[in-house]
């Protein structure tokens, strides 16, 4: 996760869409499923939290 400052600064030159946040987990899915995929079940936990907050 990045921090607030960067945050802040970012929204500064290149404003995030109000909604950025509730977009975040469906990006953050694509990442595990590819871990899921070359891992092994130790990502499936969270793969599983993702889907549950969708």
């Amino acid at each position: 996760m990045v921090s607030p400052e960067f945050l802040e600064s970012y929204q500064i030159i290149y404003p995030l869409e109000k909604i950025w946040g509730k977009r975040l987990p469906v990006y953050q899915l694509y990442y595990f499923l590819a871990r899921l995929n070359m891992f092994g079940e130790s990502y499936g936990v969270q793969v599983e939290q993702l889907l549950v907050k969708r």
